[in-house]
């Protein structure tokens, strides 16, 4: 079955060399909304159709069969929306249909669920210290997880169904699936980013009018990532990066810094050079090989078999500077209270922000390596920008334009996507962008010479009437505050969104 999934990857790579010019449609964080999927295909000029069943099921399709369009979903499929299982059905399904067509980045919140298939097995329940017992199957701890844990049981979110059910750190037969419930809730508030999915999820399950518990989500939940689960199924055809020759573009869920640029990560230690005459091709091929078996180690689950697997967790999450007791500073991976460092070494997790957290553009050794290979265009989500896509403009020399696009608009309310075209040397974008008094809708493309370009006050141009720039971190979270500006702002002052 593996061979199977390799060879679907390494068909849609070559294939992308022989096909005609045409244009690539992306899908930014889609974190769980449908209505983020439908808002895009809605915009005039997509190139994907929707259609329901006689179960009303959505299907995905493509506008015109015959053409050679591709489809480009960025990473983080779920999470923060309430149809988290359609999303990952209906992807896969799309992907399946059209291998060489579709493609599924894996971002951030798709590949940290596979830490259920160790940290939620019967021999990873004891949450009493930081530090697993050595014949635990937990081997993935953020620093503070036992005085985080003791407050979490302090407010009283040791909740099943309702009331407040003790935990016993696996210590007692009896309540073992209990204490699978609770840390499964714990796990998903406070070291995924994730306060609201487990009764996200709920709700999707009883919306056929079943009832539904919490041992029965919690089971579902902790089935996914396994053999046969909808979300291991996503995960076999998804991958780290995708190049398409076509249109001169690439994409990764996080973003491309010269830390990551040619590195493969091993197994047990940092990331490793390529040797300096690889392409691009090259270092997207070998990175793609390295993410897969992570994610068929991580799908197994096997206690004392899952490395490849742990160090493609570890390469997902932040980085977070602390300082330990002899005051020196070390790092420890997961999500923590303390501010958070870009992990710049990953295609995931990395962040395009300069250190006054405004958007920045691509470093300028990336931006040469990847012209010298003819990709001029790197699209990415992870790092919310506000309402609507941003394009970043950029030179490697006085006539090699580079552009990079930010597309998570994750902070939206409500939940939508705009339309992200990416054609040969151009990108153009389809947004609404709402504003205090109506909803106005922006069309803008590269091929402006304004869009994309940045003012002395660091504003970037969005268009001719809109310009965003990003200040301090949005509640600690590592990414900048956008503040709009411009004829079409008629509202002064940051979007105020709920991460």
């Amino acid at each position: 079955m593996q061979n199977k999934f390799l060879f679907y990857w390494s068909f849609a790579l070559v294939f992308v060399f022989f096909t005609a010019n045409s244009d690539v449609q992306v899908f930014g964080d889609i974190e769980g909304s449908l209505d983020k999927i439908l808002s895009a295909i809605n915009m005039p000029g997509s190139i994907v159709a929707y259609s329901k069943d006689v179960a009303g099921r959505y299907r995905l399709d493509f506008v015109d069969a015959n053409q050679e369009h591709r489809v480009v979903v960025i990473g983080d499929a779920i999470d923060k929306g309430p149809d988290n299982i359609k999303i990952l059905m209906m992807f896969t399904d799309f992907k399946k249909r059209y291998p060489e067509r579709v493609f599924l980045i894996l971002g951030n919140r798709d590949i940290n669920k596979l830490r259920f298939n160790w940290e939620l097995a019967d021999g990873a329940l004891d949450l009493r210290s930081d530090n697993p017992h050595k014949n635990s199957f937990d081997r993935f701890r953020v620093g503070d997880w036992e005085a985080k844990f003791k407050h979490w049981l302090a407010v009283g979110k040791n909740k099943i169904d309702g009331g407040v059910v003790r935990y016993y750190h696996g210590q007692d037969p009896a309540h073992i699936e209990n204490d699978k419930i609770l840390k499964l809730k714990f796990l998903l508030q406070e070291t995924m980013g994730c306060p609201d999915t487990f009764d996200l999820f709920k709700k999707e399950l009883s919306s056929n009018g079943a009832r539904i518990n919490d041992k029965k989500v919690a089971d579902f939940m902790i089935a996914m990532p396994k053999p046969g689960g909808v979300l291991a199924d996503y995960l076999k055809h998804a991958q780290l990066a995708y190049l398409d020759k076509n249109t001169g573009s690439i994409y990764v869920h996080g973003g491309i810094s010269q830390d990551s640029l040619f590195k493969v990560p091993a197994a047990k230690s940092g990331g490793r050079d390529l040797v300096k005459d690889k392409t691009v091709q090259d270092w997207i091929q070998e990175l793609n090989k390295w993410g897969r078996k992570g994610i068929y180690q991580g799908i197994e689950g096997k206690a004392g078999h899952h490395q490849r697997a742990l160090s493609l967790i570890k390469n997902q999450e932040p980085e977070v500077q602390t300082v330990d007791v002899n005051g020196e500073k070390v790092t420890t991976w997961g999500n923590s209270d303390i501010p958070v460092i870009s992990n710049f070494i990953s295609v995931v997790q990395g962040r395009p922000w300069g250190p006054d957290y405004n958007l920045a553009p691509v470093d300028e050794q990336v931006r040469c390596a990847l012209l010298r290979d003819g990709i001029s265009t790197l699209v990415f989500g992870h790092s919310p920008i506000g309402e609507i896509p941003v394009i970043v403009k950029s030179r490697a020399g006085a006539d090699e334009e580079f552009r990079s696009v930010a597309t998570d608009t994750s902070l939206a309310k409500p939940f939508r996507n705009a339309l992200v075209i990416v054609r040969e040397n151009c990108v153009d974008v389809t947004a609404d962008f709402y504003t205090k008094d109506a909803v106005k809708r922006v069309k803008y493309s590269s091929r402006d010479p304004q869009v994309g370009t940045q003012d002395k006050l660091g504003n970037w141009n969005i268009s001719l009437d809109l310009q965003v720039k990003f200040h301090e971190p949005f509640k600690n979270a590592g990414f900048g505050v956008p503040i709009y500006s411009g004829a079409l702002a008629t509202t002064a002052g940051p979007i105020k969104a709920k991460l």
